[in-house]
């Protein structure tokens, strides 16, 4: 459910879910946090799946690029995903995705965690809009194979936008950024109801709502 909320980008149920996103990403960093007192700095994670020619097309297209989840992205070693759009299986393209998890590059603000200590098969959980690089796709006998490397980019370029955005407006929150971003982005819909939202919970005297109402 919270993927599927995630990735239609419903303003209303992800307002509603904030807390429990919140919360559920904390536990994730907690986890996460074991996972770099171990002292294991590299992590390499599989899985076999069926995606379509559309999708196939995609990546090849954006080899190099930047990649970002729509929501929670787990990976389990012993099932293989099947792609969400409605197609016949002559239209789906057997592929391995290999996922790698180097934490000395990736700093701690990328939030993995590893299942596989307490089950017999290979699991893991990224936390939500966790980014990648696309580094390759080649063919392997009748398999296609897709290597990818968790990054830190997108904090970086999350992190430049709010310091551009506090250059140009200074003692402006993150809510209101956020707000920002919406509006950047021409969500003009999302970004209507997100300060709906904030106006009924915001009391009467705080500093964002001079920001809402102008």
């Amino acid at each position: 459910m919270i993927n599927k909320v995630s990735e239609t980008k419903d303003i209303d149920q992800v307002y509603h879910l904030r807390y429990f996103l919140s919360d559920l990403s904390e536990c994730l960093s907690h986890e996460h946090q074991q996972i770099i007192e171990s002292g294991i700095e590299n992590f390499v994670f599989s899985q076999q799946m069926k995606i379509s020619k559309n999708e196939f097309n995609y990546l090849k297209e954006n080899q190099g690029k930047l990649l970002s989840t729509k929501g929670f992205l787990f990976l389990n070693s012993l099932s293989t995903k099947l792609t969400t759009e409605s197609i016949e299986n002559k239209d789906l393209i057997d592929v391995v995705l290999q996922i790698e998890c180097n934490l000395r590059e990736m700093g701690n603000n990328h939030i993995f965690i590893d299942l596989t200590r307490s089950n017999e098969k290979e699991e893991v959980l990224f936390d939500l809009n966790t980014t990648f690089r696309l580094e390759s796709i080649h063919q392997d006998k009748q398999t296609w194979s897709i290597k990818m490397m968790a990054t830190n980019d997108g904090e970086l370029i999350i992190k430049k936008y709010i310091e551009d955005t506090h250059r140009q407006i200074e003692n402006v929150s993150i809510s209101i950024i956020f707000g920002k971003l919406m509006c950047d982005m021409n969500k003009w819909n999302q970004l209507q109801k997100y300060f709906q939202y904030l106006l009924n919970d915001l009391s009467s005297n705080h500093e964002d709502l001079a920001w809402i109402e102008h």
